[in-house]
């Protein structure tokens, strides 16, 4: 007798093709970029207070000048964040949605943060 043949892990016939589960696309370029916008969106932000505190007090700018680039590069970070905000959701059905739901969680935080931050003037006496 010949020894069993593997069967493989589903029904190899037509009328049970619906058996499988659905297969993931193999391509994950669209989360891997996301997530790489959304922790670069958060490590800019952070070098941007630095870089406002270290002009501050090292070099005697203007608190005003350092505010106003401030608010210019919170714009630029905002975009980056928006940017990785709209790929994380197109990719969100990708082969890594843990990945793609970490990146929308990160910049939807980070832009909620931001705006709240440029508001914070507003709601000063």
């Amino acid at each position: 007798m010949s020894p069993p043949q593997p069967q493989p892990p589903y029904v190899a016939n037509a009328a049970d093709s619906c058996a499988r589960p659905p297969q993931r696309p193999a391509h994950e370029g669209l989360t891997i970029t996301a997530f790489v916008l959304a922790v670069g969106t958060v490590l800019l932000s952070q070098l941007m207070y630095v870089a406002q505190l270290v002009a501050i007090t090292r070099f005697g700018v203007n608190p005003s000048l350092a505010t106003a680039y401030v608010a210019i590069a919170s714009i630029v970070i905002a975009s980056i964040a928006i940017a990785a905000l709209v790929l994380g959701i197109v990719s969100v059905r990708g082969a890594r949605p843990v990945l793609a739901g970490i990146a929308i969680g990160i910049s939807g935080a980070h832009l909620v943060s931001q705006l709240l931050y440029l508001l914070t003037p507003a709601f000063l006496p």
